[in-house]
């Protein structure tokens, strides 16, 4: 998918929720904010400095992504692969390593599973061990996440229904210590349910951006999605939305 003028801006204290049709170029447009892939036109920046200018280790420090799949096929155990979140933080003390990797697996709920086989777990296991491995790079899971970035590929899609609020539930709750966070769904009502502001993609360009009441409205999303959708207020609760 080519990207045409798409931009953004992700804030520290926010959830940012990417939202189109498939195709639309979202996984791309992630690719390319986390330094996957390179602009051919315009510019990535973080903290106003270009991701390009940083030092790898450095942006590794502050900037985590888990992907919609990964190709990890070797039996690791669970602990292993978040423990590899941990190589931006090399010479650190050991104990604080430790620290870090038990509380990322306490916050998504697999400290149970630390010492399984890895490719033994499901697709919803799986995906939740790289939420924990992200967070273990970020730092120990804990009240300060200012200054860093986790970007995230439809962390729900392989998710039962209490995995995907719990999951959103540890994004936004990184987001609550200044955090920055930006975040592929599928799911309306996820986004609306947990994210700040929206970005709504149509065929490689920015069709809607703003806050999730300024965007998501049934003439945006019927244009990006090529359905019509009937949105629901609730009173003192954001909008739900289904299909008409």
């Amino acid at each position: 998918m080519i990207l045409d003028g798409v931009s953004c801006e992700a804030r520290a204290g926010e959830v940012l929720g990417i939202l189109g049709a498939n195709g639309a170029g979202k996984s791309t447009f992630l690719r390319v904010l986390s330094g996957e892939v390179p602009p051919v036109t315009g510019h990535v920046n973080l903290d106003g400095k270009s991701l390009a200018d940083w030092k790898p280790a450095d942006l590794a420090r502050r900037r985590a992504v888990v992907p919609q799949e990964s190709a990890l096929r070797f039996p690791y155990r669970v602990i292993e692969v978040v423990e590899q979140g941990r190589s931006p933080h090399l010479g650190r003390p050991a104990a604080e390593n430790e620290r870090a990797v038990w509380a990322a697996l306490e916050a998504v709920g697999l400290s149970d599973l630390a010492e399984r086989d890895y490719t033994t777990l499901s697709g919803g296991e799986r995906q939740r061990v790289h939420l924990a491995r992200a967070f273990a790079q970020l730092g120990e899971f804990s009240g300060n996440a200012h200054g860093q970035c986790l970007l995230l590929d439809e962390p729900t899609a392989s998710l039962d229904l209490r995995f995907q609020h719990e999951t959103l539930r540890l994004v936004r709750q990184f987001a609550g210590v200044g955090g920055c966070v930006v975040v592929v769904l599928h799911d309306l009502n996820l986004c609306a349910a947990y994210a700040d502001r929206a970005l709504i993609l149509a065929r490689g360009q920015r069709l809607a951006a703003g806050s999730v009441n300024e965007v998501m409205t049934e003439k945006t999303l019927a244009a990006a999605y090529g359905i019509s959708v009937r949105t629901h207020v609730v009173p003192d609760s954001r909008p739900v939305f289904s299909v008409k």
